[in-house]
């Protein structure tokens, strides 16, 4: 588990580009920098970076998680829909 440390000001700019640029979660980047979740949570708002919205995440999650239905190429009669 990680451990719970303030992370050092020298951070700023690697977190701000894995939260934004990367769409990493707060628990993915403190697995990178071996930190806690709240760790993170807490060094964004102590240098007021906004967590992203309820919507932004289900965004990023959607956009993350594979089709779980394959298409078809050829439709039969009964499938097709008008």
């Amino acid at each position: 588990m990680p451990q719970t440390r303030t992370l050092p000001a020298e951070k700023l700019n690697l977190i701000r580009d894995a939260y934004y640029s990367e769409g990493l979660s707060a628990r993915e980047i403190g697995q990178r920098l071996n930190v806690s979740m709240s760790s993170v949570y807490k060094f964004l708002k102590r240098h007021s970076l906004p967590r992203r919205t309820q919507t932004e995440t289900n965004n990023l999650r959607f956009e993350r998680t594979p089709i779980k239905y394959k298409l078809k190429a050829h439709l039969t009669s009964n499938e097709v829909i008008l």
